[in-house]
């Protein structure tokens, strides 16, 4: 009887933490993103502190260039530790057809369905401030000047979109 007692209690525990399904909002196509959100900037992560709940980490930027909104410089973020292989994915400066064709983006829900970036110090990103926040919301951005061809491709697709 314990033992189906122990089992059952595992059973609810998993489905408190389990995101069932990714929220809609985190995977709109790209140009109801731009659309929704009022402060897109292009940023630089100048420092990293703990937060006081020890396992979050604070991020503070500074606007490189704004691209939508008010200029706020600098700003924070409330992520999480910068680890695994998709901190620095830039989808080979989002020419990849695969950032395109699916829901991708360098930044996942966790399993409160919540998108907690990581970001690297001294990295550059496109950001889009307002929540909720989407799996495009905080795109690494390595090539912010030269050609069509060479200039990051995110950057360029949104700088047009968003307007003068």
């Amino acid at each position: 009887m314990k033992l189906v007692g122990f089992f059952i209690l595992a059973l609810l525990a998993n489905d408190a933490l389990a995101c069932r399904a990714t929220p809609a909002e985190q995977h709109t196509p790209p140009d109801e993103l731009i659309a929704r959100t009022q402060d897109i900037v292009l940023a630089k992560v100048v420092r990293a502190d703990a937060a006081s709940n020890g396992w979050n980490v604070l991020y503070t930027f500074k606007t490189i260039r704004q691209i939508k909104g008010e200029n706020r410089s600098p700003f924070q973020i409330l992520g999480r530790p910068a680890t695994g292989e998709m901190v620095n994915w830039t989808f080979n400066e989002h020419f990849d057809p695969s950032f395109w064709e699916h829901r991708s983006g360098r930044t996942f829900h966790d399993t409160s369905c919540k998108i907690r970036p990581g970001f690297v110090v001294g990295g550059e990103y496109l950001v889009f401030l307002d929540q909720p926040y989407h799996t495009k919301s905080f795109e690494m951005i390595l090539m912010t000047e030269g050609t069509s061809d060479t200039r990051d491709k995110w950057l360029q697709y949104v700088e047009q979109r968003a307007g003068p």
